[in-house]
């Protein structure tokens, strides 16, 4: 892994995340479709990292919602799996398959803690509940315990064929990657209309909302985002736009150009 870059338009991965001195730790906040393809991903870094000479993560899962007949076929769930919580089940199946230690938190997160938080949430609102997490992290970070502090928030969205996917830097590196709210200002206060999921009774009716594979189309594709940064020690790209009808996805580089943020801006985010 390298950690230095002559492009002074590129970011730089945090010396912490390269040499820390335990696991770093992540936060995954949301273990459904998205949620739970990228906990997969998370584990698979992890293994690969350990290979490389890297400690790994720590993982901590938060999800309050149950498995429905609906999420069968369509999740990474079975139909024993119905009526246990998601990120019970979750992070029970990663901790078997590798050995590991990962925990799993059956409600909402309230409080944020964690080297990176992942979030994969439906709406807006719960993006704003993290950002002012993170925030809170941020200020009350403490220098003699990094192990909480927050250096970058990965936000996965998506609605019926589309899908987003942004990777947000805090620290005092040179060249910052915009977090959600930094590239989408105007959902960081105001309303947003139709900021609601309703339960789907099956799975044909959650089909008709959400196209089958648009969650781990995203899910690898903002993963790679973070992967790449791992093994590269650095990137320039800050995020990622999908769109699953026409076979499209669109890199958001650092420091955008009108074009690059036209074309982010043209999808309402999820």
């Amino acid at each position: 892994m390298s950690n230095s870059s002559k492009n002074s338009s590129r970011h730089i991965l945090h010396d912490y995340i390269i040499n820390p001195p335990h696991r770093i730790t992540v936060t995954i906040i949301g273990c459904g479709g998205t949620g739970s393809q990228v906990l997969s991903i998370v584990a698979r870094m992890h293994i690969s990292l350990l290979a490389l000479g890297h400690p790994g993560f720590s993982v901590t899962v938060y999800d309050h919602d149950t498995v429905s007949e609906a999420n069968y076929g369509r999740q990474l769930f079975t139909m024993n799996d119905i009526g246990l919580n998601k990120a019970v089940v979750s992070v029970t199946r990663i901790n078997r398959a590798y050995g590991l230690d990962w925990k799993a938190v059956p409600a909402k997160a309230t409080k944020l803690n964690g080297n990176i938080i992942i979030s994969c949430v439906d709406k807006i609102a719960s993006r704003r509940e993290i950002n002012n997490g993170i925030a809170h992290n941020r200020q009350s970070e403490s220098n003699n315990n990094r192990e909480d502090s927050c250096f970058y928030w990965l936000d996965f969205g998506n609605g019926y064929d589309t899908g987003q996917a942004i990777l947000g830097s805090y620290g005092n590196e040179s060249v910052k990657l915009l977090d959600f709210f930094d590239i989408y200002p105007e959902l960081k206060k105001g309303f947003v209309k139709n900021d609601n999921t309703e339960d789907s009774c099956s799975l044909a009716q959650a089909l008709g909302k959400q196209d089958l594979l648009v969650n781990p189309l995203i899910a690898n594709l903002g993963m790679g985002l973070l992967w790449r940064l791992f093994r590269e020690g650095t990137t320039e790209y800050n995020g990622v736009i999908l769109n699953l009808k026409s076979f499209e996805s669109t890199s958001i580089k650092i420091k955008s150009t009108k074009n690059d943020t036209a074309t982010a801006k043209k999808q309402v985010p999820r």
